[in-house]
């Protein structure tokens, strides 16, 4: 089964060349959009409007998107762990929620490119975890 439909993001990349990106700047946006969606809604994501100029603007959403991914695959992949070992489907689906709710509750209340940039412009996933500790006063996984 595939993951992408290829034609659809070649499709996307042609708009934007011809509004007067290069073909590897296209595609490289084609794939983010097509990422940014894919994940939107696996995970019920409501990635938000951002604020600031293009550039910030630009920058944050990767630094948003690059962020939801790897917080999607850490969850992902423990929640395979926790099947593996016998939890039942509702308790892997409340532990996927309650993992997910630092990332979500950041992606409702801040609308402003700034705030993703000074916190997480080099975030690795630890940096995450303990910005959501501190701020939400939540375990997470």
């Amino acid at each position: 089964m595939k993951k992408y439909n290829l034609s659809q993001i070649m499709r996307r990349a042609w708009v934007l060349k011809r509004l007067g990106k290069t073909m590897a700047e296209a595609l490289k946006m084609s794939w983010a959009e097509t990422k940014k969606s894919m994940y939107e809604k696996k995970f019920e994501l409501k990635f938000p409007e951002l604020t600031g100029t293009e550039r910030q603007i630009k920058y944050a959403n990767d630094i948003m998107t690059n962020l939801a991914i790897d917080n999607c695959i850490k969850i992902k992949s423990e929640a395979q762990k926790w099947l593996s070992k016998g939890k039942s489907q509702k308790a892997v689906d409340k532990f996927v929620d309650n993992a997910m709710a630092p990332l979500k509750s950041i992606l409702a209340n801040h609308t402003d490119s700034k705030f993703y940039i000074q916190n997480f412009k080099y975030a690795r996933m630890n940096d995450f975890y303990n910005y959501a500790k501190r701020e939400y006063q939540v375990a997470v996984a």
